[in-house]
């Protein structure tokens, strides 16, 4: 039966200001050790929202586009750091021990460290780049959310978008819970970000819904119980040709 879904990699053939030029240097020093105001686990009313200036400049500065030869051929997505560790979907990363990541100076090779054997999620090593942090809230129904990616392998697009609904693990034919949202993506937003209005990370984006247009995401929640399990997937082999 063909899936009604498909992954969103791409296989290749004044106050506003200050606001968000204080909320990038919390980042960068909370991405160095250094203690800051609002680092995981902080109330979420004490949060500064960044509003859609300081959330585009922040998911542009944080979003990196990657690249696999995968047991298909070459894909091309996108990634993000939280933590130290590169994140973006297992399904660029098929049969590859390495991402290629668009650094801005000049591309840059990282070995993959980690994937999940049921959410559709590796882990690499990070590369220099602005780190997000995951959301201590999970979003509900009717919250906004922004959405970034590489799309189509070109530069970063940002997109504000509507958070439709959380449907449980097997949803879709997928691993996990799914994030459904309503905003159009296309090829290329896979691993990309998907952030709440005080800039931190809701969701990993995987896919869209062929039927009814939906973007498709997983959950924080669901990436950071894997992560803190420290579970680990053996890499997939490519099949041997015939």
């Amino acid at each position: 039966m063909s899936p009604t879904w498909l992954f969103l990699g791409v296989l290749a053939l004044s106050m506003m200001v200050t606001l968000v030029v204080s909320q990038l240097a919390s980042r960068s020093l909370a991405a160095s050790g250094i203690s800051t105001p609002f680092n995981m686990g902080t109330e979420q009313s004490l949060r500064p929202e960044l509003g859609a200036v300081g959330l585009q400049a922040l998911a542009e500065s944080a979003t990196v586009r990657v690249a696999a030869r995968t047991c298909d051929g070459l894909t091309r997505g996108s990634g993000f750091v939280v933590d130290g560790e590169l994140v973006t979907n297992r399904h660029l990363t098929t049969g590859a021990s390495e991402l290629k990541v668009d650094d801005p100076i000049a591309p840059v090779f990282v070995p993959v460290v980690r994937r999940s054997d049921s959410l559709d999620i590796s882990l690499a090593e990070a590369v220099p780049s602005l780190g997000l942090r995951w959301s201590p809230v999970a979003p509900e129904g009717g919250d906004p959310v922004w959405v970034a990616g590489h799309a189509e392998g070109g530069p970063v697009v940002v997109r504000p978008a509507t958070v439709q609904t959380t449907v449980p693990d097997g949803s879709f034919g997928l691993g996990g819970p799914v994030l459904v949202l309503e905003v159009e993506t296309v090829g290329g937003f896979s691993g990309g970000p998907v952030l709440d209005r005080y800039g931190d990370v809701v969701g990993v984006l995987q896919g869209f819904d062929l039927t009814t247009g939906s973007t498709l995401a997983i959950p924080a929640s669901a990436v950071v119980d894997w992560v803190s399990s420290g579970a680990s997937a053996q890499p997939t082999p490519c099949p041997a040709d015939n």
